[in-house]
């Protein structure tokens, strides 16, 4: 078998991607404040309300997810998961608009 291919061999472990999706959360609730002072400057409150809602479900996702307990070491296949996961979770964060 080749080496590229040895990575997806293993199987996902759910609490390390719940674990590393969780962080993830926590730095996606700070960057989304960015925005929000920017809408609470402009002076368009019913965004900022929006944001807020955005910013406390990441950090209740992030707060519970990132409880689990995971090893150190992450395999390939689960930081792509990871990421996959993050990529529709900044997405459905667009929707508030």
């Amino acid at each position: 078998m080749k080496s590229g291919m040895q990575a997806l061999v293993y199987s996902v472990r759910l609490t390390v991607v719940l674990k590393f999706f969780g962080q993830l959360n926590f730095g996606l609730a700070a960057l989304t404040l960015v925005p929000l002072a920017v809408s609470i400057i402009s002076g368009d409150y019913a965004i900022s309300i929006r944001y807020m809602a955005v910013i406390g479900l990441f950090f209740f996702i992030g707060n519970g997810f990132s409880r689990f307990r995971a090893p150190r070491r992450i395999q390939t296949n689960e930081a792509m998961v990871v990421t996959a996961i993050a990529f529709f979770s900044v997405l459905l964060s667009c929707l508030t608009r």
